[in-house]
C-alpha cells in the first residue's frame, strides 16, 4: 500500500469517525452508556469493600482486635446480645442500633452517615459489618454537604440515595441485592456530551489534514 493510499484511507476513517462520535453523542443511548459505566464501577468497588468487611469480621471474631484495616469499613463482634470489641474505626451509635442489623444486605443510616451493612451469625456469635458509603453532618450548608466515601471516586457526578423502583441506574451487591440508586448531576452529562464533541472536531481536523496531504 502506498502512502497516498495510507493517507486517502486515514481521510475517510477519521471523517466517518467525527461523524459517527458526533450523532452518537446526541442520542439518549450514548448517555445511558455514560451512566451503566458508573454503576458498573461503582458495584465493583462496593463489591470489594465487602469481601473486605467479611474478612474483616472474620477475623475479629478469632483474634477479638483487629487494627485500623481500612477507613469504609469497620466490624462489631457481638456474643450474647452483647457488644464485646469492634475495629479501630467505631460508629458513633447506640449499640441497639448496631445489635438489630441484621443478615440482609442493606443501605442504611447509622448516625448521620449511610452505610452497607450485613451481620453473620454463627451460635451466640454475631458479626455486624458496615461499609461507610455516604458521610453527613448534624446540619448542612452551602458549604457543608454530605459527601460520598472517596473509594468510589464519583467526584461531583453523582449522589446516592436509598434505592427506588423509578431509578434505573441501581447499585447492586455481589448476591444481586438491591444496594443504593445513583443520581447523575445535569452537570455531568453536560460534560460528557461536551467531551465527545471535542472529540468529534479533533477528528474532522485530522480528516481535514490528511485530505490537503492526499489532494497535494
Amino acid at each position: 500500500m502506498s502512502i497516498k493510499q495510507t493517507i486517502g484511507i486515514s481521510t475517510i476513517v477519521c471523517f466517518v469517525a467525527a461523524v459517527a462520535l458526533f450523532g452518537w453523542s446526541l442520542t439518549d443511548r450514548s448517555q445511558a452508556y455514560f451512566f451503566s459505566a458508573i454503576v458498573r464501577t461503582c458495584e465493583k468497588k462496593i463489591h470489594v469493600k465487602q469481601q473486605l468487611a467479611k474478612t474483616i469480621g472474620n477475623e475479629l471474631a478469632i483474634r477479638q482486635r483487629y487494627p485500623l484495616a481500612d477507613e469504609a469499613v469497620s466490624a462489631f463482634y457481638f456474643v450474647g446480645g452483647k457488644l464485646r470489641t469492634w475495629t479501630a474505626n467505631d460508629i458513633p451509635v447506640p449499640e441497639n442500633e448496631l445489635a438489630a442489623i441484621d443478615t440482609n444486605e442493606q443501605f442504611v443510616k447509622l448516625g448521620y452517615n449511610w452505610y452497607i451493612t450485613k451481620a453473620y451469625l454463627k451460635d451466640s456469635v454475631k458479626i455486624v459489618t458496615a461499609v461507610l458509603i455516604k458521610e453527613g453532618y448534624s446540619y448542612e450548608n452551602d458549604f457543608l454537604q454530605p459527601k460520598i466515601c472517596e473509594f468510589l471516586n464519583t467526584a461531583d457526578l453523582v449522589d446516592i440515595v436509598p434505592p427506588s423502583e423509578t431509578n434505573v441506574y441501581t447499585v447492586f451487591s455481589e448476591n444481586a441485592t438491591p444496594l443504593f440508586s445513583l443520581v447523575i448531576n445535569t452537570s455531568s452529562i453536560n460534560t460528557y456530551a461536551l467531551l465527545l464533541h471535542w472529540i468529534a472536531i479533533a477528528l474532522f481536523i485530522m480528516a481535514i489534514f490528511f485530505s490537503v496531504h492526499y489532494f497535494s
